[in-house]
């Protein structure tokens, strides 16, 4: 670790919360919803770690490391986990989304492979307990990664921090409409309607539909069918995102 990050305390907080947010959201469908994620500074002696090096396009290249103890042989013939334990590509897939939002970038894993950190690289170890089993889990940033970490989570909050009356404001519910056309018709045919009467749209049965936020069009979407309920798969946004 380099002299920056040595000296930078609330880097190093900084970088630590973005870890342990990250196992939360890895951890979150435990089986009674009760993972407790706790840092550990003097980490249990295992004989092996297995590491497994994951590399972001950002778009330019940061790199994580993540760690598991190596399972013993007696371990694997009782089938008690694989050759790369299951709680990795969860974990990689949690911190796709959270760097996502951290960085406000469009977020791509790309390289993997089975990888030892340096040795100068910002190393965290965590302990997840979820009912009576115990994972070890430890994650290794180098100073590079770490320092985009911080950086970006800085921004965040400088945003969010621009006004405390916007967090009062997440819960407000915003009526979501569907569109699938509209048109003008005279009066003299709208006293007609009656049961059966059908209403031809200028709107194709392949075009997308408008949906609709607090009376602007913000998306187009396809309709689908999803356990017997109508659906909106979004495929275009209309409106830019709005800045808080």
């Amino acid at each position: 670790m380099t002299d920056s990050m040595k000296d930078s305390k609330i880097s190093i907080e900084t970088v630590t919360h973005f870890i342990r947010e990250t196992l939360k959201s890895c951890f979150a469908a435990a089986p009674d919803g009760t993972a407790i994620i706790e840092e550990i500074s003097t980490p249990e002696v295992h004989a092996e770690w297995l590491w497994l090096e994951q590399s972001f396009q950002v778009p330019q290249e940061i790199v994580f490391y993540a760690g598991v103890p190596k399972l013993s042989s007696a371990e694997l013939k009782s089938g008690a986990g694989s050759t790369v334990p299951d709680q990795i590509p969860g974990f990689v897939a949690a911190l796709t989304r959270n760097l996502s939002e951290t960085l406000q970038s469009v977020v791509m894993p790309s390289r993997q492979a089975e990888a030892e950190p340096p040795a100068d690289a910002m190393r965290l170890d965590f302990q997840v307990r979820i009912q009576q089993k115990c994972i070890d889990i430890a994650i290794a940033l180098p100073d590079v990664t770490a320092l985009r970490i911080a950086e970006g989570r800085g921004k965040v909050s400088s945003k969010r921090g621009r006004s405390s009356v916007l967090d009062g404001l997440m819960d407000v519910q915003l009526p979501v409409t569907v569109s699938l056309g509209s048109k003008e018709v005279p009066l003299f045919d709208v006293l007609k309607f009656g049961n059966g009467s059908v209403i031809e749209f200028d709107h194709g049965l392949d075009e997308p539909v408008q949906i609709i936020v607090d009376r602007r069009v913000v998306a187009l979407g396809d309709i689908v069918l999803i356990d017997g309920n109508y659906g909106v798969r979004i495929s275009e946004i209309c409106q830019p995102q709005i800045q808080l």
